[in-house]
């Protein structure tokens, strides 16, 4: 273990040779619940806070761990600095997990929202015609299970509740099989649209993290991660087996988008791979099992003890916010809004 620290800090410091090049500035996450989000969150907040890339609640309340005005048309001031990142959950769970239009992230209920979501407010305070949007999902049945674990939502209320089923489509506030059909259309199917959004698959996790790396150009320690597992999941046991039945009509909506997704992350790993392609996701899968463990070791009595004892200062920042929060990686971001 004694060696590990140091080997972490020379892998994050030369990205195992994988180097990107002319990255592109800005990102939103659209983050969905229970896909492995949270994960994500944490990895590209300390990107952000490493680039000096300035996080969407520099301007606007997003509201607690919620970006409140999602959807709605939002314009930055004259003279403010453009906005680089946006990390949040767009809806509280009251609102998102039902089958009905909500006024909190300006849904009509028409199926259009994420379109709102992109054209009215990531590009209009990004000032950028082209943010990237990535987007964690995951397989339909799983997902579901997840969710139904992780909210205390039992089997018979899940079948006495049509408006908790497929629980994907309502993060994107599709209310209906026709406008989750004609979303696949607009975004996944529709090749102008299809290149700003980025599937990252959790059941194919670094592969999603390596195409993505190479289509944005970072290096490959921006993509490292530590696991997010929250309290509501650790050390549980699921209430319904994943080998159970799910019944199809509650994750009907669900399988269309998740297929879409799937076939639109293969379509661009297939654009970006090569003979290095798998000793790369090899390579992110070793440094995210090496950090995981060379960060918890910092805390555990008798370990390292703590971050100050680490061999770099890179690789304290990245302890930080592999040991944080989603709270911490909010109040981290925020410490460069003084610019705006």
């Amino acid at each position: 273990m004694d060696q590990l620290p140091v080997a972490l800090a020379h892998a994050l410091t030369t990205n195992c040779g994988f180097h990107g090049s002319a990255a592109r500035r800005g990102y939103a996450l659209f983050k969905t619940h229970k896909t492995g989000s949270s994960t994500v969150e944490l990895m590209l907040a300390r990107t952000a806070y490493l680039k000096g890339l300035l996080p969407v609640s520099c301007v606007f309340n997003v509201g607690s761990h919620f970006f409140r005005s999602g959807g709605c048309d939002l314009t930055l001031e004259p003279g403010l600095v453009q906005l680089d990142v946006s990390l949040r959950h767009n809806f509280m769970v009251s609102e998102w997990w039902n089958s009905n239009a909500s006024d909190w992230g300006c849904d009509h209920g028409d199926g259009r929202w994420f379109d709102q979501l992109v054209h009215r407010t990531y590009q209009r305070i990004m000032n950028n015609s082209f943010v990237p949007v990535l987007i964690p999902t995951r397989a339909p049945k799983e997902h579901l299970l997840s969710a139904m674990h992780y909210y205390g939502v039992t089997q018979q209320e899940m079948a006495s509740s049509p408006g908790r089923w497929n629980p994907l489509a309502k993060d994107f506030r599709l209310l209906s099989k026709t406008q989750a059909d004609d979303f696949v259309r607009r975004w996944p199917e529709n090749t102008s649209n299809s290149n700003r959004i980025f599937p990252i698959i959790l059941e194919a996790f670094d592969a999603s993290l390596v195409s993505l790396r190479r289509q944005l150009r970072w290096d490959l320690k921006e993509m490292v991660y530590a696991r997010v597992i929250h309290k509501g999941d650790a050390g549980a046991q699921f209430k319904y087996s994943h080998t159970g039945t799910v019944p199809s009509n509650w994750i009907s909506w669900d399988a269309v988008l998740y297929q879409s997704f799937v076939e639109l992350y293969q379509r661009q790993r297939q654009q970006v791979f090569d003979s290095t392609f798998e000793h790369e996701v090899l390579a992110l899968r070793r440094m995210s099992m090496a950090l995981e463990a060379v960060c918890n070791e910092s805390r555990a009595p008798g370990g390292l003890n703590r971050i100050d004892g680490l061999p770099s200062k890179m690789l304290k920042v990245w302890c930080a916010y592999a040991t944080g929060s989603e709270l911490f990686a909010e109040k981290e971001s925020t410490k460069g809004c003084a610019r705006v």
